[in-house]
């Protein structure tokens, strides 16, 4: 029996049974996605006629990518941890010491 890939396995934790998780990831490996999240931006009708996925899975995945969705949202929203973000870090001063004759 063949190994079952990365993108496989994320289907069935998703409670994909482990046939169509099958059939799923070997239409999006073929299409060039390696993970469930690289569907992002597609529709119901994407997953329908490009993936042939049935409508309990195909609700189930759309949901997950919406979630997926507002959780990269709120963490670009949300304002950075202390010292977290480069962009927030002040210039590095230059503590060059001054000759005194």
């Amino acid at each position: 029996q063949a190994q079952a890939s990365l993108l496989e396995k994320e289907l069935v934790s998703m409670g994909v049974i482990n046939l169509d998780a099958r059939n799923y990831a070997c239409l999006m490996e073929k299409l060039g996605m390696s993970q469930v999240a690289d569907l992002m931006g597609k529709d119901e009708e994407f997953l329908r006629n490009n993936l042939r996925m049935r409508r309990q899975h195909r609700e189930k995945i759309l949901r997950y990518l919406e979630l997926l969705q507002n959780l990269v949202t709120l963490h670009n929203w949300a304002p950075a941890r202390h010292g977290s973000s480069p962009d927030n870090d002040p210039k590095p001063k230059h503590n060059k010491r001054q000759r005194t004759k």
